[in-house]
């Protein structure tokens, strides 16, 4: 078991570190790493991953990997530039979200790890890795993420139980993208084509995905009485990044963004983290990126 943060094609953030302290506070011992470019890494950022014990996996030493570089050839995402966001995106910042998991997959196909824990940066994490892996061990057998909305499901928070299950997805993601941008809007009926859109598509053709539960509706509820964050519970306590909306938005668009605006499932921020009607959740996607704001009271 392991847990792998990555982040491709610039320096890290400056709000990973409030992950890094949050997950090694509560995962002492979990073996934690992030791939990431060398080249591009501050000495700031080289003594953050030193103080929080963070196993830094050099980018460079992967991306010469076939995927990876069928993925580079086929995608457009680059031309989509930097997105207008409150908090400064990165340059081919939608090329990076997508080319993280070919990222995984390059690293998995090189070590034969099984058993990977994985989220994205601005996803903190309110539980010991531990607590859930027997859990997630004996009852989720296929790559797991969560679902998210109409056209949508988020790799937020992963569970890669064998390195094939991220290469299926990788190699389907990569067909796809060969039929071009306006092709897939047209026939999928997508507003936006990306790692998510392809993702529920994923889901509809193959069933090869299993999905931690976001609602206790869910089947998977029962496994964990708690919970997972996709996007909308960190939207609703924290606001958004992409629009500028302060806490207490909510989308129709969104699962549990229709749950909340029908006054189900509303999230409230404890010292002991995040709840929703007595209920825990295990993590919180916080798309303002003001991670800070969101961390346990216990340090």
């Amino acid at each position: 078991m392991k847990f792998i943060f990555t982040h491709v094609n610039s320096d890290l953030p400056e709000y990973i570190q409030y992950n890094f302290k949050q997950i090694r506070y509560l995962n002492p011992n979990l073996p934690i790493a992030i791939i990431c470019h060398n080249k591009y890494l501050s000495q700031q950022n080289r003594q953050l991953l030193q103080q929080y014990n963070i196993e830094l996996i050099k980018y460079e030493d992967l991306e010469q990997d076939d995927l990876i570089q069928d993925f580079r050839k086929v995608s457009w995402y680059k031309a989509w530039g930097i997105p207008n966001t409150q908090y400064p995106s990165p340059p081919d910042f939608v090329q990076g979200t997508t080319e993280r998991l070919y990222a995984l997959n390059a690293y998995l196909l090189k070590t034969k790890i099984n058993d990977i824990f994985h989220s994205e940066n601005d996803v903190l994490c309110y539980i010991p890795i531990v607590n859930i892996y027997n859990i997630v061990k004996n009852n989720f057998t296929k790559l797991s993420i969560t679902k998210m909305g109409n056209q949508d499901h988020t790799f937020s928070f992963v569970y890669i139980p064998t390195p094939k299950t991220i290469y299926d997805f990788c190699l389907y993601n990569l067909e796809k993208m060969k039929l071009g941008d306006q092709h897939l809007r047209n026939k999928y009926k997508m507003d936006m084509v990306h790692e998510m859109s392809i993702a529920k598509i994923y889901e509809e053709e193959t069933n090869n995905l299993d999905f931690f539960p976001i609602l206790k509706t869910d089947n998977t509820f029962p496994f964990f009485n708690s919970l997972f964050d996709p996007a909308s519970y960190g939207q609703y306590l924290g606001g958004t990044n992409n629009h500028g909306l302060g806490p207490g938005y909510a989308g129709l668009h969104h699962i549990v963004g229709r749950e909340i605006i029908n006054g189900k499932h509303i999230p409230c921020m404890t010292n002991n983290g995040p709840y929703i009607n007595n209920i825990k959740l295990n993590t919180l996607h916080v798309h303002s990126k003001q991670l800070q704001n969101f961390l346990l009271k216990e340090y």
